[in-house]
């Protein structure tokens, strides 16, 4: 469970850090996402340090290709259940990979 809530809790950044409109993302709100993704993705302890900010910098990597800030403003005002699909199926890949190493270490 824990791990289908990843890509939502990435999200959380992206809701609250939002607020700037433009166009590219600056190194504060990358360092700011990363951090709450890492947070989140870490605090149970299910999945290492290591491996959370490999999925969340796909995450990022991913979500800056894909949307401009202006995007990802107009999506964190979507109703939570919405952002949070939008956001899932934008970084689908990268939880994937991460359940793939998941179940690699666990073997």
């Amino acid at each position: 469970m824990k791990i289908i809530l990843l890509s939502a809790l990435a999200l959380l950044p992206l809701s609250v850090l939002a607020q700037n409109k433009q166009k590219t993302y600056t190194e504060e709100f990358k360092k700011e996402f990363m951090d709450a993704c890492v947070g989140s993705a870490t605090e149970g302890g299910d999945i290492s340090e290591k491996m959370a900010k490999e999925y969340c910098a796909c995450s990022f990597e991913l979500l800056s290709k894909k949307y401009t800030m202006d995007e990802v403003t107009a999506i964190s005002e979507k109703g939570e259940e919405e952002s949070a699909a939008i956001m899932r199926a934008a970084t689908q890949p990268c939880l994937d990979e991460l359940v793939k190493k998941l179940k690699k270490n666990k073997d």
